[in-house]
């Protein structure tokens, strides 16, 4: 099982999010079909592990977080564009529910190897013109605000089509 753990998002935020990627320049890349900001993300996992995960999950403590849509970013790998986002206004408290995410499940053997930086993915870039981060900038992102009362533990069913996502358990606040 691939797992992770992650926000979901308001179906209108969604909805608004595919808005955006219709206005994303010409390029070979890859659109999510879903929606989540990722908190931890746990890769291959055996079944065996799967309520060991649950139980330490049900120790973070979930607040109401209100969110709000930012600009639009990319992530690169050697110069290259591979990842356009949407970035987030967030409260402080996200960053506590993270760590103590990371502080249930380290004693299971999860760690995180890259600083969290909380975005939304709206494209996985394959090959890009030199132009597209400039024509990137140029769509207006609307200042959205949402809430988010609960996060979920994830699996990821990965195919040629994209990335599935499956709900394993919900944690409210």
């Amino acid at each position: 099982m691939r797992l992770f753990v992650a926000l979901n998002l308001p179906d209108e935020v969604s909805d608004y999010l595919k808005s955006l990627q219709a206005q994303l320049p010409s390029a070979k890349m890859n659109l999510a079909k879903d929606f989540h900001l990722t908190l931890q993300f746990l890769g291959d996992v055996s079944v065996d592990q799967v309520m060991e995960i649950k139980s330490a999950l049900y120790h973070v403590f979930m607040p109401y977080l209100k969110f709000k849509l930012g600009k639009i970013g990319v992530f690169k790998s050697r110069g290259e564009v591979k990842v356009v986002w949407a970035g987030l206004e967030f409260p402080e408290e996200l960053m506590r529910v993270h760590s103590e995410i990371e502080e249930q499940l380290a004693p299971l053997g999860f760690f995180n190897d890259k600083a969290f930086k909380p975005h939304l993915t709206l494209a996985r870039v394959k090959e890009c013109g030199v132009d597209f981060e400039s024509e990137l900038n140029g769509i207006e992102v609307l200042e959205k605000e949402f809430e988010v009362s609960e996060f979920e533990l994830m699996e990821s069913h990965l195919s040629p089509e994209g990335a599935k996502y499956e709900i394993i358990e919900t944690f409210k606040s």
